[in-house]
């Protein structure tokens, strides 16, 4: 359920980015001269552009959200048992090269 609602805050916050930002854009255009540029070209590479930055503002939450929910979770696991805590540690740092591995296995199919 909260990973529901933390997308929803992410495509909510990138919503309100994107509408921000056609607001400035339309802005912007608006005070340029008639017939400098071709409405349409400028228009297609707006669109290009925002769904660009939308995208990497998806991604940059899906990075940084994690993270701080494995840093939480091993705070936590920690505080309950003691030195312990480092074996899931252990286990969660052995895996990266083998996801890294899977990445580029699956990047070839």
């Amino acid at each position: 359920f909260s990973s529901v609602q933390s997308q929803h805050k992410v495509f909510r916050a990138v919503t309100m980015l994107r509408g921000a930002m056609v607001s400035l854009i339309y802005g912007r255009a608006l005070k340029l001269k008639s017939g400098v540029y071709d409405e349409s070209a400028a228009l297609t590479l707006m669109s290009k552009d925002l769904d660009r930055i939308a995208s990497t503002v998806e991604g940059v939450f899906q990075i940084w959200a994690p993270v701080m929910e494995v840093g939480l979770g091993i705070w936590l696991l920690e505080r309950q048992l003691g030195w312990v805590c480092v074996a899931p540690r252990a286990v969660v740092l052995s895996m990266f090269p083998v996801t890294a591995r899977g990445t580029r296995e699956a990047d070839v199919l």
